[in-house]
């Protein structure tokens, strides 16, 4: 029995559960018995249920019913796809967005990327967090002024939702995630196209290499 000493029970569970579904050892559609995972790591069944709901706002589980939770699958091919995507689309929006973008907009987004490097990852703010970032994101994509690519990147975007906590785990990554777009906002500033484009496509294939990590491999596109 492995038993757990110091560190949030649910948070060190969570951590366990979502490791061993992202390295095959719970397999897609297996229950996560809660009574078998309590004995297993020598905590009670509360910090079980919660981890598990965790891993329902994580994408990695869903609820079977009121009380059991199943592992849901993940695809590596999946998640690039989707976010190599978004790292074409968004980088078009972003150079039309440096036509029409305001000064409130980017005051907006200055004060966005401040309020995020205050702060750090960890899964009591990961919302907060997530909220933030899509404010940053959908500031640029409604300053594109455009209505068929916006609509395209949503409707990545809903698809990427069952991906987008796993980068947020990963050590370094919120930091560096707070600089890059920081540099997106320099560049949108200082009205760069080319170089707002770039740092946009770079933002998104990091995510893909930050998150294929969670899997056990990092893929570089």
């Amino acid at each position: 029995m492995e038993t757990i000493v110091h560190e949030t029970l649910t948070d060190v569970v969570f951590n366990k559960l979502r490791d061993m579904i992202l390295k095959g050892e719970l397999l897609q559609g297996e229950q996560l018995n809660g009574i078998e995972i309590a004995d297993r790591l020598g905590v009670s069944r509360t910090p079980v249920r919660e981890a598990c709901s965790r891993l329902v706002i994580a994408g990695l589980a869903y609820k079977k019913s009121r009380i059991a939770f199943c592992v849901k699958g993940v695809s590596i091919s999946e998640l690039v796809e989707i976010y190599l995507c978004r790292a074409a689309l968004e980088g078009v929006a972003v150079r039309m967005a440096i036509d029409n973008i305001t000064d409130n907009e980017l005051q907006r987004l200055e004060a966005i990327i401040c309020t995020m490097e205050k702060e750090t990852a960890n899964l009591e703010n990961i919302d907060e967090l997530n909220r933030l970032n899509n404010e940053f994101h959908n500031i640029i994509i409604e300053a594109s002024k455009t209505t068929i690519l916006a609509e395209d990147i949503q409707k990545y975007v809903h698809q990427s939702e069952s991906y987008r906590v796993l980068g947020y785990q990963l050590p370094g990554r919120h930091l560096e995630s707070c600089n890059e777009h920081r540099r997106i906002f320099a560049m949108i500033a200082a009205k760069n196209k080319d170089e707002a484009e770039k740092a946009m496509r770079e933002h998104r294939i990091n995510t893909i290499r930050y998150i294929t990590k969670s899997f056990g491999k990092e893929i570089l596109p």
